[in-house]
C-alpha cells in the first residue's frame, strides 16, 4: 500500500499559475448589452462593446471554473485527511490480536476525523456491532481511495477546461486590444491625411 501515492489537491497558487496570475474578477462587462442600444452606437463602439462583453462572460466563466477546482481541491484534502485517520486506524488494529477490534469509544478520536469523508451509506462500523475490525477499516480505506482517484480524474478534467477557458480569455483580450489599436491607428491616419 505504501506505493500508492495520495493524490494531492493543487494549492492556490499553482490555481493561479495556471491562470496566469490574472485576476478573473467579473466585472460590470459582463451584464448584457441590449440590441437598442446597438442603434445609438457608431460601429467601432458596438464592435468594441460586442468583444469587451465577450471578454467580460469568459471572465465569469474562468471564475466559475477556478471556483469548481477550488472545491474540487478541498473535498480531495478532506479526504487525504481522512485517508490517514483511516491508515492510524488500520496501524492500531495491527497491534491487536489477530480476530482483535476496537471499540467505537477508543475510535473517538478516528471517528472526529472521518468527519466529512465518508460517503452516504458507509460507516465505521459497518456491521453495526460496536466493535471496529480490521476488515471493515480496508474496506474504508478502499472505498476512500476510489473517491480520491475519482475526484483527481474530474479535477484533471477541470483544470484542462480551465486552460481552455483562460487560453480563450487571453485571446479575446488580444483581439479586444488589436482592435483598440487598429481604430487608433485608423484615427492617427486620418488625421494625419487631413494636415
Amino acid at each position: 500500500m505504501a506505493e500508492q501515492q495520495n493524490k494531492q489537491p493543487l494549492s492556490d497558487a499553482e490555481l493561479e499559475t495556471v491562470v496566469g496570475g490574472a485576476s478573473v474578477s467579473a466585472g460590470a462587462s459582463t451584464q448584457v448589452l441590449l440590441a437598442a442600444n446597438f442603434g445609438d452606437m457608431d460601429l467601432e463602439a458596438a464592435l468594441l462593446a460586442v468583444q469587451e462583453q465577450r471578454a467580460g462572460l469568459l471572465n465569469a466563466q474562468l471564475q466559475n471554473q477556478l471556483t469548481e477546482v477550488r472545491n474540487l481541491n478541498k473535498q480531495i484534502e478532506t479526504l487525504n485527511n481522512g485517508l490517514g485517520a483511516l491508515g492510524a486506524l488500520n496501524a492500531a488494529l495491527d497491534q491487536l490480536p489477530a480476530d482483535g477490534a476496537l471499540s467505537l469509544a477508543d475510535a473517538k478520536e478516528a471517528i472526529s476525523a472521518l468527519e466529512g469523508v465518508l460517503g452516504e451509506g458507509q460507516a465505521l462500523d459497518s456491521d453495526q456491532d460496536g466493535l471496529i475490525t480490521k476488515d471493515e477499516v480496508d474496506s474504508l480505506i478502499v472505498s476512500v481511495r476510489a473517491t480520491i482517484d475519482s475526484l483527481s480524474n474530474a479535477q484533471q478534467m477541470d483544470m484542462l477546461r480551465l486552460q481552455e477557458l483562460n487560453s480563450k480569455r487571453n485571446q479575446a483580450f488580444e483581439m479586444m486590444t488589436a482592435f483598440i489599436q487598429k481604430m487608433q491607428d485608423s484615427r492617427a491616419s486620418i488625421i494625419g491625411n487631413m494636415r
